[in-house]
C-alpha cells in the first residue's frame, strides 16, 4: 500500500512502526523532534546515518536500547535501509534515510499516540453527574441543564440494557417504582435478566414486600416472571436488622449508577438527591462487591407465592403454571391420571 497517512491508509509495517514508537514512555514530542531532525541533518551531510551518529546528536536524552527500538521499527517501515558495502553483506550500523517516509511516520506516530491516549481516557472511565434538584435551590441555571435527571437517567439505563440489570436498592414504593415498571417489564421482553435486591422482603407487612409483591403479580401476567430473580439481603452480624443502604444499578456490566436516591417517588422526583453513571474497567470491582451481596443474600421467589398461589394454579395459562412451578418449591406439578394408575398399582403390588 505504501507510506500514506493514518487519513488516507497505512502499510501493516508502518502501522506497526508508529505504534511501536508512539508506546515508548520516555519519547516525548520534543524528542521525537529532535531524533527525526538528527536523521535528516545527519542523512543530508553524510549519505548515511549510524545509530552511533544518532546517539551523539540526542546525548542521554534517549537510551540507547530506546534508539535500537526506534531504529527497528523505521526499517521495518521502509524509511531506513541497511547499506550494502560489498558481496560480504550488510553494513550493520549504516542506514540509508528516506526524507519523505520519515516525516509521514513521525506524523503518523504523533496521530496514533493521540489516539492511545484517547483509548486510556475510554478505560480509565467515564463518570456522568445525574441529580433530583429542588426547584428552589439556588445554583446557576447554566450548570443545572448540564446535570441530568436522575430518574430519567435510571430510566434510560435500564432501557438500553441487552443482557442483564442488577438493582440494589433499599426501600421501594409504588408510585416511585411505576417510574421504572413499564422499562422493567421492556427489558425483560427483550430477554434482560434483572436481578432485584432488596430488604424486608420476607416481611408481608412491610412496603417493599407489597411492591414488589404486586410486580410480580404484573410479570407472571405477561408472562415474564423467567427473566426475574429477587433476594433479601441480610446483615451476616448476629440479630441486627438487615443493613443494606447501598442504591447501585448496573447495566451489561458496563455502566453502573452510584448514589443517594432510593426507587421512591420523593428519592426520584422531590429529594434532593445525587448520583453519578460511571463506566469503565474499574467497574470490575463494583461488579464483584454486588455479586458478593447478591450471593449473600436469599433468594425469596417463593415468599411471594404461598399455598394460595399453588392452590390457584390451574387458573394460570399453561406457561405461567410451568413458570411457577420452575421458580418455587412450593409447587409440584399435578401427577397425570394415568401416572396416579401406576402408582396405586405399584403401591398393591408392594403391600
Amino acid at each position: 500500500m505504501g507510506a500514506n497517512s493514518l487519513a488516507t491508509g497505512m502499510s501493516a509495517a508502518s502501522v506497526d512502526a508508529a505504534l511501536e514508537i508512539a508506546r515508548l514512555p520516555d519519547l516525548s514530542p520534543e524528542l521525537l523532534a529532535l531524533v527525526e531532525e538528527t536523521l535528516l541533518f545527519i542523512g543530508k551531510r553524510d549519505g548515511a546515518v549510524s545509530m552511533r551518529a544518532v546517539q551523539a546528536g540526542v546525548g542521554d536524552r534517549l537510551t540507547s536500547e530506546r534508539l535500537e527500538t526506534v531504529f527497528f521499527a523505521l526499517t521495518q517501515a521502509g524509511v531506513l535501509t541497511r547499506w550494502k558495502r560489498d558481496q560480504r553483506g550488510y553494513a550493520f550500523d549504516q542506514y540509508h534515510v528516506d526524507p519523505n517516509r520519515l516525516r509521514q511516520i513521525i506524523r503518523d506516530v504523533t496521530v496514533v499516540r493521540h489516539v492511545l491516549a484517547l483509548v486510556e481516557e475510554q478505560q480509565a472511565g467515564r463518570i456522568e453527574l445525574i441529580a433530583t434538584l429542588p426547584d428552589n435551590l439556588p445554583l446557576d441555571p447554566e450548570i443545572r441543564r448540564t446535570i441530568p435527571s436522575l430518574a430519567a437517567a435510571l430510566h434510560r439505563l435500564i432501557t438500553e440494557a441487552e443482557k442483564e440489570l442488577i438493582i440494589l436498592n433499599p426501600f421501594f414504593e409504588s408510585t416511585g417504582f411505576e417510574h421504572l415498571e413499564t422499562a422493567l417489564l421492556e427489558a425483560a421482553r427483550r430477554g434482560v435478566t434483572i436481578v432485584i435486591v432488596s430488604s424486608m422482603l420476607s416481611e408481608p407487612a412491610s412496603i417493599n414486600y407489597r411492591v414488589i409483591k404486586n410486580f410480580i403479580r404484573q410479570a407472571l401476567a405477561e408472562a415474564l416472571i423467567e427473566r426475574f430473580k429477587f433476594y433479601e439481603y441480610r446483615s451476616t452480624e448476629g440479630d441486627k436488622d438487615p443493613s443494606l443502604h447501598a442504591k447501585v444499578i448496573i447495566s451489561d456490566r458496563r455502566i453502573a449508577y452510584i448514589g443517594s436516591a432510593n426507587l421512591t417517588e420523593y428519592g426520584l422526583t422531590h429529594n434532593l438527591e445525587i448520583g453519578i453513571l460511571s463506566e469503565g474497567s474499574h467497574l470490575q470491582q463494583l461488579q464483584s462487591v454486588v455479586q458478593a451481596i447478591v450471593q449473600s443474600s436469599a433468594e425469596l421467589l417463593d415468599k411471594f407465592f404461598g399455598q394460595s398461589t399453588c392452590q390457584g394454579l390451574n387458573g394460570m395459562n399453561e406457561k405461567n403454571r410451568d413458570s411457577v412451578r420452575r421458580l418455587t418449591s412450593r409447587c409440584s406439578r399435578p401427577a397425570s391420571p394415568a401416572a396416579e394408575l401406576r402408582r396405586l398399582a405399584h403401591l398393591g403390588q408392594s403391600q
